[in-house]
């Protein structure tokens, strides 16, 4: 009898396992919606009190002074994080370091995982992982014209954008997306005590160099590498990516958040990035 009870206990921890894993994803994405969601509210308060949108980054296209999370700092209840920040500063000087080196968990998907400890110092990361990269453009190449959510650098410099410069309407136009770790067939060549071992791949939420810090869609990389590893290169490292089953979240310039699957038809995600491409109407339900 003792044999057919322990039969049986061990029958139904095998069907409840893969319920609790799948609540417990549950929970997590919805956290990682209720990250991208405050990001929406935080860019509109920007938008109010700035009169304008959030620029790309701080200073010019290959200054690294901080990313468009940083700026956002202030309205995320982050003011005194945001009041030690130097803006006429890198990221990685000492100054700005007490501020990009912390995990802000707003920034941070629950669902991302890291395979090691992050930043690992010894090998020169500082900064604290992030979750979440602006909607920039709908191709790599000619990364100067950004088409989304975000103005083109004339010159190198961002210039303001306003709302009426998002003629496809705040709905049909994505804000920010999510990232996962993705390097992990990146590996540390030079570093003897991650020798072998995979790279981070600056999954950072500070870094403001347009290489690690704009997200896009494109017809160059046509899924959203949801869950794979093993194509990514230095042209596709900002594609949009999560450790979500089911796809890709997105907060939306209107405030709300959105899920991409990875089968949704590349056109429509592209028409999505753009602000003022004309496209029919692509909104998913």
């Amino acid at each position: 009898e003792l044999l057919v009870v322990i039969a049986i206990v061990a029958m139904l921890i095998g069907l409840l396992l893969p319920a609790v894993q799948v609540a417990r994803e549950s929970a997590r994405r919805t956290q990682c919606a209720n990250n991208l969601r405050q990001i929406g509210l935080a860019t509109q308060n920007y938008a109010s009190a700035e009169r304008h949108l959030p620029p790309p980054k701080l200073g010019t296209q290959f200054e690294n002074r901080g990313s468009t999370l940083v700026i956002l700092l202030p309205y995320l209840e982050e003011t005194a994080a945001f009041d030690r920040y130097d803006t006429s500063l890198a990221i990685d000087e000492p100054k700005n370091l007490q501020v990009t080196e912390r995990v802000q968990p707003v920034y941070l998907c629950p669902t991302m995982a890291l395979p090691r400890e992050v930043p690992h110092r010894a090998c020169g990361e500082r900064l604290a992982p992030g979750s979440y990269v602006i909607s920039s453009r709908t191709r790599y190449a000619g990364h100067m014209h950004l088409d989304g959510a975000f103005a083109t650098p004339v010159d190198g410099r961002p210039y303001r954008l306003h709302w009426q410069h998002i003629k496809d309407g705040t709905a049909h136009t994505l804000l920010m997306g999510e990232i996962n770790y993705g390097h992990q067939d990146y590996l540390w060549a030079d570093c003897a005590e991650q020798q072998g071992q995979s790279r981070w791949g600056d999954t950072t939420w500070a870094n403001g160099y347009w290489f690690y810090a704009w997200g896009h869609m494109s017809a160059e990389f046509p899924q959203l590498y949801n869950n794979i590893q093993d194509h990514l290169s230095p042209y596709s490292a900002r594609v949009f990516r999560s450790d979500h089953a089911a796809g890709v979240q997105f907060a939306v310039l209107d405030g709300s958040v959105r899920l991409l699957t990875d089968d949704l038809n590349p056109t429509i995600r592209s028409a999505l990035v753009t602000r003022a491409g004309g496209e029919a109407d692509v909104r998913q339900d």
